[in-house]
């Protein structure tokens, strides 16, 4: 198998190789909007979290999704999406867990579920701290 491997390999000749990299474009040229859509080609997951959500929820939506982050918004009483409040990453969720880890720790309390009820509008990142681009852009 290697073998064929290798052979395959040569078989590839330095004129296609220009025409390949002749094809790329520079990360600038690409318009977002062609990313996203390349990115969720196989299935869209709502990246959208509500501001009230815990910790614990947060966790949930980030592995169920797949997701590595997600937008932080506010909602109307009805639960509709109502505007983008802050961004929250998995790292973020990590330094969550982490800092109530060590505070568990210092304060000898019995209970490591407290972190997982705190609320994730806490921690966000303020949507005026984000930096990001349109799908046009």
């Amino acid at each position: 198998d290697v073998m064929e491997i290798e052979e395959r390999d040569e078989l590839v000749s330095k004129e296609d190789e220009q025409i390949e990299e002749h094809k790329r474009r520079r990360l600038s040229d690409v318009p977002i909007q062609e990313v996203l859509d390349a990115k969720h080609a196989f299935r869209w997951v709502d990246p959208v979290i509500r501001r009230d959500a815990t910790v614990k929820e947060a966790i949930q939506t980030v592995i169920e999704g797949g997701m590595s982050g997600m937008m932080v918004v506010e909602t109307t009483e009805c639960g509709q999406h109502k505007r983008v409040v802050g961004l929250l990453t998995s790292r973020d969720l990590l330094r969550i867990m982490a800092a109530g880890i060590k505070e568990h720790e210092s304060s000898h309390s019995e209970n490591y579920g407290e972190v997982l009820d705190r609320v994730i509008g806490d921690y966000m990142t303020p949507i005026s701290q984000v930096i990001y681009g349109r799908p046009e852009e």
